[in-house]
Protein backbone atom coordinates (compact mmCIF):
# COMPACT_ATOMS: atom_id res chain seq x y z
CA UNK A 1 0.00 0.00 0.00
CA UNK A 2 1.44 3.42 -1.29
CA UNK A 3 2.34 6.06 1.67
CA UNK A 4 0.40 9.83 1.48
CA UNK A 5 2.33 12.49 0.21
CA UNK A 6 2.68 15.30 2.67
CA UNK A 7 0.36 17.17 0.90
CA UNK A 8 -2.23 14.34 0.59
CA UNK A 9 -1.86 14.65 4.39
CA UNK A 10 -2.10 18.53 5.10
CA UNK A 11 -5.61 17.85 2.99
CA UNK A 12 -6.63 15.48 5.61
CA UNK A 13 -5.95 17.37 7.97
CA UNK A 14 -7.27 20.62 6.65
CA UNK A 15 -10.47 18.44 6.11
CA UNK A 16 -10.85 17.55 9.86
CA UNK A 17 -9.67 21.47 10.67
CA UNK A 18 -12.75 21.87 9.08
CA UNK A 19 -14.80 19.87 11.06
CA UNK A 20 -13.55 21.17 14.03
CA UNK A 21 -13.03 25.23 13.61
CA UNK A 22 -14.53 25.90 10.42
CA UNK A 23 -12.73 28.80 8.55
CA UNK A 24 -10.60 29.59 11.37
CA UNK A 25 -7.69 27.20 11.42
CA UNK A 26 -5.68 25.85 8.30
CA UNK A 27 -2.32 24.22 7.25
CA UNK A 28 -1.27 25.38 4.06
CA UNK A 29 0.75 23.25 2.70
CA UNK A 30 4.44 24.69 0.70
CA UNK A 31 6.63 22.57 -1.01
CA UNK A 32 10.58 23.44 -0.07
CA UNK A 33 11.06 23.42 -3.51
CA UNK A 34 8.10 25.58 -4.83
CA UNK A 35 8.05 29.86 -5.50
CA UNK A 36 5.69 29.78 -2.33
CA UNK A 37 8.56 28.99 0.09
CA UNK A 38 9.69 32.75 -0.55
CA UNK A 39 6.41 33.93 1.66
CA UNK A 40 8.48 32.40 4.24
CA UNK A 41 11.73 33.81 4.39
CA UNK A 42 13.06 32.25 7.77
CA UNK A 43 12.12 29.15 6.79
CA UNK A 44 13.64 30.00 3.18
CA UNK A 45 16.94 30.33 4.85
CA UNK A 46 16.72 27.32 7.06
CA UNK A 47 16.14 24.96 4.05
CA UNK A 48 18.24 26.50 2.37
CA UNK A 49 21.28 25.88 5.39
CA UNK A 50 20.09 22.11 5.16
CA UNK A 51 18.62 23.02 8.73
CA UNK A 52 15.25 21.81 8.36
CA UNK A 53 13.56 18.63 6.48
CA UNK A 54 10.55 18.31 4.76
CA UNK A 55 7.39 17.94 6.90
CA UNK A 56 7.43 21.15 9.17
CA UNK A 57 4.80 22.81 10.93
CA UNK A 58 4.75 26.49 12.06
CA UNK A 59 2.35 27.91 14.08
CA UNK A 60 3.77 31.29 15.08
CA UNK A 61 7.25 31.39 15.82
CA UNK A 62 7.19 27.51 17.06
CA UNK A 63 7.84 24.58 14.67
CA UNK A 64 7.11 20.99 14.90
CA UNK A 65 7.92 17.92 12.96
CA UNK A 66 4.64 16.85 10.68
CA UNK A 67 5.35 13.29 11.62
CA UNK A 68 5.42 13.58 15.59
CA UNK A 69 2.88 16.23 16.36
CA UNK A 70 -0.76 15.32 17.92
CA UNK A 71 -3.81 16.40 16.81
CA UNK A 72 -4.56 17.62 19.61
CA UNK A 73 -1.63 19.70 20.21
CA UNK A 74 -2.30 21.63 16.91
CA UNK A 75 -6.27 22.04 17.90
CA UNK A 76 -4.85 23.16 21.19
CA UNK A 77 -2.18 25.85 19.76
CA UNK A 78 -5.24 27.17 17.24
CA UNK A 79 -7.45 27.61 20.08
CA UNK A 80 -4.71 29.37 22.04
CA UNK A 81 -4.78 31.95 19.17
CA UNK A 82 -8.35 32.39 18.79
CA UNK A 83 -10.09 30.26 16.67
CA UNK A 84 -13.38 29.49 17.56
CA UNK A 85 -14.93 25.30 18.17
CA UNK A 86 -18.04 25.57 15.33
CA UNK A 87 -20.75 24.44 17.34
CA UNK A 88 -22.14 20.96 16.12
CA UNK A 89 -26.29 20.43 15.80
CA UNK A 90 -27.68 17.30 17.52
Amino acid sequence: MPSRSLEEITTSINDKLADDFGDAARLRYVDFDSADLADYPEVHKLVEKGAVRPGIIIIEDQMYSFYIIPYNTMVREFERLGAQRVSRAS
